[in-house]
């Protein structure tokens, strides 16, 4: 195809320069001009079709997903490399861009810019680190025990009942109810520090459910994120170590039997080790979503973003 594209340049300079007379035969350095000339044409017209060809998309922000394969993305890799759900974090992160720049109603706080987020996966065992701390900045995952309301149980002896709640390390269920101890799902929205000397714990965090009928009688309830005590005995409920996504060795303390003698349920809240507990307010504070993903919401696929939440926007 070139070589006629040449030929027919050539005849065509011919016939302009020498305006249909008898054609005179071309110098070598001549013709390798005209060659030059015709390369660079056709450079220019490729160009021009680029830049009229389809839009380029919009780049995407370091914590967003596109269509792409999941490892081309850090954030959904480091998560999943932790044992994270990508349908949770697909949801949780709907939810946050619907929420990002918003009022809400009532006493809730908005969504704050600290760019954390909180995924408890309670479709999988106490026995596994499912609270993932999500930075979006970054794209790094923490992953944390954490532990699960007990529901409401009946025991002839505190020995039967300790040896039960060492045993369930699945969710019974999950409650909107008052005295229901039984861990609320969906989204909930970080609140402020609470003092509680009283309680072996000193202070919680509040957590407003954002999902009528679903938690939005969390902070009614009591439903907080606190360090990993027993509620009246001086008792570490949590085991203790995490994974960091980008480090390759486990931190903390290494516990081989993360069912240990010192891991018992509560009564519905969110919480974790007490080594971890504070850092993990001071990321969180004031403004930060928290999902509490369930069997349900996993059953609703990676689109559900939580419609309903749209009722506590201004």
């Amino acid at each position: 195809m070139r070589f006629y594209k040449i030929l027919t340049f050539f005849f065509l300079y011919i016939s302009i320069v020498h305006g249909g007379s008898e054609p005179k035969s071309l110098s070598p350095s001549e013709f390798l001009q005209m060659q030059k000339s015709l390369r660079l044409k056709e450079r220019s017209q490729q160009t021009i079709e680029e830049n009229t060809s389809a839009p380029k998309a919009k780049a995407c922000e370091p914590h967003c997903l596109t269509d792409k394969p999941i490892t081309g993305d850090k954030l959904a890799q480091n998560f999943t490399k932790l044992g994270g759900d990508i349908i949770a974090l697909k949801q949780a992160l709907c939810v946050h861009n619907k929420l990002k720049g918003k009022k809400l109603k009532g006493p809730i706080p908005s969504l704050n810019d600290n760019g954390f987020l909180v995924i408890q996966d309670l479709n999988q065992s106490s026995k596994k680190r499912r609270l993932y701390l999500i930075n979006l900045h970054t794209g790094n995952v923490k992953a944390y025990f954490s532990n699960h309301g007990m529901g409401k149980l009946n025991f002839a002896n505190d020995e039967d009942r300790n040896k039960w709640l060492q045993m369930k390390e699945f969710a019974p269920a999950f409650s909107n109810e008052r005295g229901s101890n039984l861990t609320p799902r969906g989204f909930h929205i970080s609140g402020q520090r609470i003092s509680k000397p009283e309680r072996n714990w000193k202070w919680h965090m509040e957590l407003h459910g954002l999902q009528q009928n679903i938690n939005h009688n969390s902070l009614a309830r009591g439903i907080i994120f606190h360090a990993g005590y027993r509620q009246t005995e001086n008792v570490i409920s949590v085991p203790s170590t995490f994974v960091d996504s980008d480090k390759d060795q486990t931190q903390g303390p290494l516990m081989t039997n993360v069912q240990s003698e010192n891991y018992y349920l509560n009564y519905g809240c969110t919480s974790v080790a007490p080594e971890y507990a504070e850092e993990i307010y001071q990321k969180t504070k004031n403004g930060t979503l928290f999902y509490n993903y369930t069997p349900h919401e996993k059953n609703l696929g990676p689109s559900y973003c939580a419609p309903d939440i749209s009722n506590k926007i201004k």
